[in-house]
């Protein structure tokens, strides 16, 4: 049986052991991030601004409906068209087109 100042000591030795390795690991982790940071940070802004631009268009899209349909016996151009829903966006774009029409439809009415 090994003496206490051996467990002790070989416990100690295990400790750094794993700790060096974890701190290598991580280190290692670091790195990699930091190597990737701004080619992410460049991805994230290139999508950032092509939402905003797309955001954009969306809007004067809606603007030129409502203009063009206000007044008309048509109550939704949207629901004349078989428009099928396959995105989160789609229902967001609809959703935000109706809204737009009801609410000039409001401005409207005496």
């Amino acid at each position: 049986m090994s003496s206490p100042e051996s467990l002790f000591q070989a416990s100690l030795n295990r400790l750094v052991f794993r700790l060096g390795s974890s701190l290598t690991q991580t280190t290692a982790n670091i790195s990699t991030l930091l190597q990737e940071a701004p080619e992410k940070a460049c991805q994230a802004w290139e999508l950032f601004i092509e939402e905003v631009r797309l955001e954009a268009e969306m809007m004067e899209e809606d603007r030129n409906i409502i203009n063009t349909e206000s007044g008309s016996d048509k109550d939704f151009a949207i629901e004349d068209a078989n428009y099928t829903l396959n995105t989160a966006q789609d229902q967001v774009d609809q959703l935000r087109l109706r809204i737009a029409i009801l609410l000039n439809q409001f401005r409207n009415s005496p």
